[in-house]
């Protein structure tokens, strides 16, 4: 009886299952983008007017994202996004690749019914005291020239011009014991 089990168990174990992987699950497939495919959805993605487009681009829901923050959390940072989720079968190419603020990415998940409205709603607000009201593209302006001066040193403008830009000490009881400490400032 036990050399049946045995004989069995060998057999059983050398044949080939009668399944397969999932393509979701296929070992060959992958999910994450290269970086030639994450350029190319890059410059795919909306120009935001007046920004250096290497630099700054919009989201589907509209929402300025900065190139050197993907896959931070806050207003400014974005994720590349398979449009047709990856777990519903969607390919991993440029052309099923779209960036997302991560926020908005994080609520959009594996989902593919939802609508504009709701990818907008989702977004990070940039209310600040009521300010938004009144002038909200001078707020989220300021917010990226802050952004770009402290990750590249410098802004740029949509032609790639470098804006003027200032560096200015801190007065002496402020500097938190830090002698070269300096703040970068937009003009």
């Amino acid at each position: 009886m036990s050399s049946n089990l045995n004989t069995s168990l060998v057999m059983s174990l050398s044949t080939t299952p009668s399944w397969s992987p999932s393509p979701s699950r296929s070992p060959s497939r992958s999910r994450k983008f290269t970086r030639k495919m994450m350029e190319e959805c890059w410059d795919n993605a909306d120009v935001v007017p007046g920004r250096d487009p290497v630099r700054w681009r919009k989201d589907v829901a509209g929402n300025i994202v900065c190139q050197k923050l993907n896959g931070c959390d806050g207003p400014t940072c974005f994720e590349y996004d398979h449009i047709v989720p990856y777990s519903a079968c969607g390919k991993t190419d440029a052309s099923n690749c779209q960036i997302l603020q991560k926020k908005v990415n994080r609520l959009k998940s594996d989902k593919i019914d939802l609508n504009i409205n709701q990818l907008v709603n989702s977004s990070y607000d940039y209310n600040l005291s009521g300010i938004y009201l009144f002038f909200p593209l001078v707020i989220i302006y300021i917010a990226c020239d802050t952004v770009e001066n402290a990750i590249w040193g410098n802004i740029k403008d949509s032609n790639g011009n470098v804006k003027e830009t200032r560096t200015r000490k801190l007065p002496t009881n402020q500097r938190n014991n830090h002698s070269s400490y300096t703040v970068e400032n937009a003009i």
